[in-house]
């Protein structure tokens, strides 16, 4: 994302607004932040206030309007705190989680712009195994993981690494064992909520008649941005794969399956 985008005045604007709103108890009764609140998140977060980048994806997902991005702003810091966010990293649960390979940052699957993509093995995903909100905690982990060690120390003001791929192997999908509704319904206003401008796209492969179907259901828990981001697939057009991901091409053979590179 370019901060650019997002307007270097707007991005002070907001920045503004959000210090004003530690001493304005108006906008805190506006924004239904308790007294207090607020100075308390701008000195524990201070770091992502001052962030151009950081702020900058909340102003573009606002459209440039400073007021609406400076709300959005703490409610997503208010939402960090409740959700303890600082300390994920850290859950054993979720530790274990990650071991069982469902989710994989995969640094070879990078995309010719240098976009980290997090893998998806979705025929790992039982939703009767966790409820939905521990699901979406541990995406949210996932997301962490990768989101702080690119934002962490860095002087960029922009760059393509500030954003990320979800790519989807849908090999071996069943919807009627692997299709999780109730999580999607839980997750996407967390993650459009407060992760906003940090999706670069979505692909999905390889499709099928079902898969469509799935999607149809899906769109209504998502806002239009993130809905047309996600691109689908068919297996035959697995080269369009290969030509985002310079690793593809590299280790596997034209006539080699997708699958071999997901598995």
């Amino acid at each position: 994302m370019s901060i650019g985008g997002a307007g270097r005045e707007g991005v002070r604007d907001a920045r503004d607004v959000v210090k004003k709103c530690a001493g304005s108890r108006r906008l805190m009764e506006a924004w239904k932040v308790k007294p207090g609140d607020v100075a308390e998140l701008l000195h524990r977060y201070e770091w992502l206030l001052e962030s151009d980048e950081y702020l900058g994806r909340f102003v573009k997902a606002r459209d440039g309007d400073a007021s609406a991005a400076a709300k959005m702003f703490v409610e997503h810091l208010v939402w960090r705190r409740e959700y303890k966010v600082d300390g994920i990293l850290a859950e054993p649960e979720l530790q274990e989680m990650e071991l069982e390979g469902e989710m994989e940052w995969r640094s070879d699957l990078s995309d010719v712009a240098g976009v980290p993509t997090l893998l998806w093995r979705v025929r790992r995903h039982d939703p009767a195994a966790r409820a939905p909100a521990v699901a979406t905690r541990f995406f949210v982990y996932m997301l962490e993981k990768c989101f702080r060690t690119m934002d962490k120390g860095s002087a960029r003001e922009s760059g393509p690494s500030s954003q990320m791929t979800l790519l989807a192997d849908l090999h071996g999908v069943s919807m009627r064992e692997n299709a999780d509704t109730a999580m999607l319904k839980h997750a996407a206003p967390i993650i459009q909520s407060n992760y906003p401008e940090r999706q670069h796209r979505t692909l999905a492969v390889p499709v099928s008649a079902a898969v469509y179907y799935g999607w149809k259901l899906a769109q209504k828990f998502l806002d239009r941005g993130t809905a047309s981001k996600v691109v689908f697939l068919r297996e035959s057009e697995s080269h369009t794969v290969r030509s985002m991901f310079p690793a593809v091409g590299q280790n596997l053979a034209d006539s080699s399956p997708l699958a071999t590179l997901l598995a």
